[in-house]
């Protein structure tokens, strides 16, 4: 049966709201071509005077995927990627139109040849339409995931100069500035392990962090939480351990990324999600012990780095 009177309308309505966005946006004569060319298929569904059910399905389904491009153009700049994806979506349509006009004159009545053969182009136009809607919604997200990349790239950018910039500010001789990172951007999840120690307590856990590209970031932390404040244990240990780590650039140990200062008694290290392990076995072992290890493992460090 052809469409019903008001769905027709409801149809074309949408489809001219498309045009007025064409009719608004600079360069934007191939959206309003393209809801033009809906237009005249909705128009020559309602005209032809064989298999009205069949041209009714394909002007339907092709005048509701055109008025989803509102929704998907709104927010987008009309720029050239974006004219040429709606131009191959366009060439699709006229195909669809023209086949249409041969399905609205083409009389199925005449043999069950002919019944069939109307029935298979019918489908193949509703194929067609969802084919050619489906890759430019893939074509859309592929263009929108390229300007975020360009953009994460710019922002890189801009922060690596930033960072050679200071780098410059500084003496030759004068180590690199540790990272300080805010609480507000890291989430606590579960806690590895809790080592109480004389007047403090270190607790380790994951965590995530969003980067400065607003990124989430798999991380360990380390808490230094002070509980004699009289004491400052808490403070050297930790002072201690990010001097180590500072010097700690082999594959083998989690690199730190920075420290954060959750308040007076609470003190994070803050490490990448990765091998922990090599720095607690430090820990573990005596003044005497933790001094020859140590040294062993930064002549294997020079070895490698002379390899």
């Amino acid at each position: 049966m052809p469409l019903p009177v008001d769905v027709s309308a409801n149809l074309i309505k949408s489809l001219k709201v498309v045009q007025s966005i064409g009719d608004a946006v600079p360069h934007g004569g191939i959206l309003k071509a393209v809801a033009g060319i809906g237009i005249t298929i909705l128009e020559t569904a309602e005209k032809v005077r064989l298999n009205k059910e069949e041209c009714a399905d394909i002007a339907r389904r092709a005048a509701e995927q055109i008025a989803a491009l509102k929704r998907l153009e709104e927010d987008e700049e009309f720029s050239e990627d974006l004219s040429e994806r709606l131009d191959r979506y366009h060439r699709v349509l006229e195909d669809i139109s023209r086949a249409m006009k041969r399905i609205g004159s083409t009389p199925k009545r005449t043999g069950i040849f002919r019944a069939t053969s109307v029935q298979e182009e019918t489908k193949e136009c509703l194929n067609k339409l969802n084919e050619a809607y489906q890759m430019y919604i893939f074509e859309s997200s592929i263009a929108a995931d390229n300007k975020l990349t360009t953009l994460a790239n710019g922002m890189r950018s801009i922060s690596l100069k930033l960072e050679t910039e200071m780098c410059q500010n500084r003496r030759w001789d004068e180590p690199d500035e540790i990272r300080r990172i805010s609480v507000d951007n890291m989430s606590f999840l579960n806690e590895i392990s809790c080592i109480k120690k004389r007047g403090y307590t270190i607790r380790i856990g994951h965590a995530r962090m969003v980067d400065p590209l607003g990124q989430q970031k798999a991380i360990i932390v380390r808490k230094f939480v002070t509980t004699d404040t009289c004491d400052d244990r808490a403070r050297y240990a930790f002072d201690t351990e990010v001097e180590l780590r500072r010097d700690l650039l082999d594959g083998v140990f989690a690199r730190m990324l920075g420290i954060s200062m959750a308040s007076r008694r609470t003190k994070i290290i803050v490490i990448e999600a990765g091998t922990i392990v090599a720095y607690d076995h430090l820990q573990n072992l005596s003044g005497v012990e933790y001094f020859h290890e140590f040294l062993r493992i930064m002549c294997e460090f020079a070895v490698r780095c002379a390899q």
